[in-house]
């Protein structure tokens, strides 16, 4: 806000750049860094292995996709719970879906700032 206000009056010397409003920002530290650092949090404090597990990611914003994808990468089987119709459809795309299994989760994570998804 203050960046804008000062580049509507004129008195930047010089181009800035708001890095932590681009979408390129929004990608790569939310998707990919909390993807790895959630992922690499549970290995860590748990000492299992998370291939051939269930995991429950809720919601599929920047942050959930990138859980998701690491632990697919990881072998787990992700399981997406999503009440926004279009990401719902985007995470059956990238082969996350609902699986039949009588074993429950091994995980559950939330990315989502809504405590909806917790409850």
């Amino acid at each position: 806000m203050r960046l804008r206000a000062l580049a509507a009056e004129g008195k930047l010397g010089y181009p800035i750049v708001a890095v932590n409003e681009a979408d390129t920002k929004h990608m790569f530290d939310n998707r990919y860094g909390t993807g790895q650092s959630t992922t690499d949090g549970i290995i860590r404090a748990t000492n299992i292995l998370l291939a051939g597990k269930n995991l429950v990611v809720c919601g599929y914003g920047w942050c959930g996709k990138g859980v998701a994808s690491r632990a697919r990468g990881l072998g787990a089987q992700v399981i997406v719970t999503e009440v926004e119709p279009l990401r719902a459809l985007e995470a059956v795309m990238d082969a996350s879906g609902s699986c039949r299994s009588s074993k429950p989760p091994a995980w559950a994570t939330s990315s989502s700032p809504s405590p909806a998804t917790s409850t």
